[in-house]
């Protein structure tokens, strides 16, 4: 059974993820850029950083690093799992986006009660054909936090 590891590095040389797009965040090149006090630790985070002068925020991560479509549908029932850790709860909304530009929205409310440790999100992914990227957007009043593991698994 395949997983799609969307951003799960085990060894990184950029300070930056070269597969994504990013906007109104503190960026690398128009990259999203790894925390480096994490990566000195071999712990590969996404550090997003809201430019509050804006009302949103988003960043998107493709499928595979060549932003191409991926056919989910020999996964049963594939959930999008990543860890995260902030200061605060927040809402932030999940897209899926199909090769066709179809976009079906999520709007999950991150509700950090740990902020000393990871908090596991997982939710389903509700384009299984043609899924090209998925991307994330929230209000720029939120705090800064911290992605890692990004992945789309198979719940058997």
């Amino acid at each position: 059974m395949k997983n799609y590891k969307i951003f799960c590095p085990d060894l990184m040389f950029n300070d930056y993820v070269k597969s994504s797009w990013c906007t109104n965040v503190e960026a690398i090149e128009g990259k999203l850029p790894i925390n480096k006090e994490l990566r000195n630790n071999n712990i590969y985070a996404i550090d997003i950083k809201p430019k509050k002068d804006k009302e949103w925020f988003a960043f998107s991560l493709p499928i595979t690093k060549n932003w191409k479509s991926e056919n989910l549908s020999n996964l049963k029932v594939p959930k999008l799992n990543f860890d995260i850790i902030g200061c605060d709860a927040f809402k932030l909304n999940i897209s899926f986006v199909s090769g066709t530009d179809e976009v079906v929205k999520k709007t999950v409310v991150i509700n950090i009660s740990d902020t000393e440790n990871w908090n596991n999100i997982s939710i389903p992914v509700e384009i299984i054909e043609n899924l090209r990227m998925i991307e994330f957007s929230g209000s720029s009043s939120v705090y800064n936090f911290l992605i890692k593991n990004i992945a789309i698994v198979s719940n058997d």
